[in-house]
């Protein structure tokens, strides 16, 4: 009896091994196949997808990056138009500044501080148009000065701007001596930027090079003690000299002016 049952138990264990084994078994081999479908599908994961996953991050880091430096040039753009505006009010102000100060000695009221809108240089004639006009109370006549020289008279006036003759003008005509030697003359331009003549200068008078040139205020227009220009050549003819001036100022590069009548100037002003 006892080897009966010896026997059942042997029998059960081995049939539960081998159901164990059995289980096992097809457990391994289902793993085993399984893996040959999925491994293909890892490798394309590996060289497709993680790419394009690293590409798209990548991109919309790019993407960042350009409005992020879109940003940066219109903050750019802006310090630069401030940077601009500064400069300009500095050199305005250092352009002006002087031509403030020389209108302190005049009637506040009356001079107008006028700004060069175009030139006109040409053998024909010279001349500014600058921005003062009639509603600035311009009037025809009226001098343009700039830093104790003289640029011009008004000639021609309009509503919010007038016509300035140069002193380089063929048909201005200035009463003026010279500085050191006080010899009197007339200047006259030429329609040259850069030379006048001072004309009907006697020949028994005292003429130096490198003198300078100064209004007389002889005359209706034109104030006295406003510089001219230099003598830069002396030749006699006759009964009088030729005498060659440089002017004082670059009308060229000018930007700003004084616009000022004679009788405006105060009394002993200069």
């Amino acid at each position: 009896m006892n080897n009966k049952k010896m026997c059942v138990f042997l029998c059960i264990i081995i049939v539960f091994f081998a159901s164990r084994y059995c289980i096992f078994v097809s457990y391994s081999t289902l793993s085993q196949c399984s893996s040959c479908f999925l491994y293909p599908i890892l490798r394309v994961q590996q060289c497709m997808i993680e790419p394009l996953k690293k590409w798209w991050e990548q991109s919309v880091a790019i993407d960042e990056l350009r409005q992020r430096s879109m940003l940066a040039h219109q903050e750019c753009a802006l310090l630069r138009a401030e940077n601009i505006a500064l400069h300009s009010i500095v050199r305005y102000q250092q352009e002006t500044q002087e031509l403030i100060r020389f209108k302190m000695r005049y009637n506040m009221h009356s001079g107008v501080v006028a700004q060069v809108l175009a030139r006109h240089f040409s053998e024909q004639s010279h001349f500014f148009l600058v921005n003062a006009g009639s509603r600035q109370g311009i009037k025809k006549d009226m001098v343009a000065v700039y830093n104790n020289c003289l640029v011009g008279k008004v000639i021609e006036v309009y509503p919010w701007y007038c016509k300035v003759g140069l002193i380089t003008d063929s048909e201005c005509k200035i009463a003026a001596f010279c500085a050191k030697t006080t010899t009197n003359g007339i200047l006259e331009g030429l329609n040259k930027d850069d030379v006048m003549m001072l004309r009907y200068v006697s020949h028994l008078s005292q003429v130096i090079e490198g003198d300078v040139i100064v209004s007389s205020g002889q005359g209706l227009i034109f104030p006295a003690g406003f510089g001219l220009g230099t003598i830069i050549h002396i030749a006699k003819e006759n009964l009088f000299y030729t005498i060659r001036v440089k002017p004082m100022i670059d009308l060229q590069s000018m930007q700003h002016c004084i616009i000022i009548a004679k009788e405006q100037i105060e009394s002993g002003g200069i």
